[in-house]
């Protein structure tokens, strides 16, 4: 049986201290070259602009959003007030019959309520009742393009009417809506 030999080392003190100990063993302290450092940079300014597009385009979207549900309330607003009031009137004054123009006045028995005059001024549409000043059927956030109202008779109805109604946003003018409603006045 051969002796065991003791393989533990001593270390000898260096005359660099303990870094050069560490060095004469092959091991050296690590720490980040200036070439990691800028990749690191780098990885991370790319993360960062990632990351602010992407909020930025759902900020962007849910703007865009909101403008186009402000767009269709307000359409949806006139429709009412004109659908409200062309089931109460027992006829129309203005267009004439077989012509359209920019001016609806509705007439009724109502005296409070009729004759009602809604009509295009400014970009928005308005609506006077007797004695009343014109009020603005949409806010300062639309912008209304059109407002058609063309007159024609059928055999069973003596005052029907098509109104076209075409809104967009005033701040963003790509976002348009359009509306064509049909209207039949009851004498």
């Amino acid at each position: 049986m051969s002796p065991v030999r003791n393989r533990a080392h001593s270390k000898a003190a260096s005359p660099s201290g303990a870094a050069g100990a560490a060095v004469s063993n092959g091991m050296r302290e690590r720490g980040a070259t200036l070439i990691e450092v800028l990749i690191y940079s780098a990885l991370l300014a790319i993360f960062i602009g990632a990351t602010l597009a992407f909020v930025a385009s759902i900020i962007g979207s849910t703007d865009t959003l909101l403008e186009r549900n402000e767009i269709v309330a307000a359409m949806e607003f006139m429709e009412h007030k004109l659908a409200w009031l062309a089931f109460q009137a027992t006829g129309v004054a203005d267009p004439a019959p077989g012509s359209s123009g920019s001016t609806l006045i509705l007439t009724g028995a109502d005296a409070l309520r009729f004759p009602a005059t809604f009509t295009i001024a400014t970009s928005t549409v308005t609506l006077a009742f007797p004695g009343v000043t014109a009020t603005p059927l949409a806010n300062d956030r639309v912008t209304v393009r059109t407002f058609l109202v063309e007159r024609y008779s059928t055999p069973q109805v003596m005052h029907a009417l098509k109104v076209t109604i075409t809104v967009e946003s005033a701040l963003y003018p790509h976002l348009v809506t359009s509306s064509t409603s049909y209207y039949a006045i009851a004498e």
